[in-house]
């Protein structure tokens, strides 16, 4: 097992280069995007987290990500 993941470049490298993380947001998510420069793309998500593309070499790391969440009635 030590020599299949030194082969693959230690498990560091492997799990980063293969890992996605998710990071919760406070309500339900309805929408979430990343931007930048003009450029805008879908953020996966699901209920109250959200993925966003972080090892992909497109987005800068100036990017931003909107979310838009459900409306909670109880605060006004």
């Amino acid at each position: 097992m030590r020599t299949a993941m030194s082969a693959l470049g230690g498990p560091c490298n492997f799990v980063s280069q293969k890992g996605t993380y998710s990071f919760a947001g406070p309500r339900r998510i309805l929408a979430a995007t990343i931007s930048f420069e003009g450029k805008t793309a879908a953020v996966p998500f699901s209920v109250s987290s959200f993925t966003p593309p972080l090892r992909e070499q497109d987005w800068s790391d100036d990017s931003v990500i909107e979310l838009t969440f459900e409306k909670d009635e109880t605060a006004r």
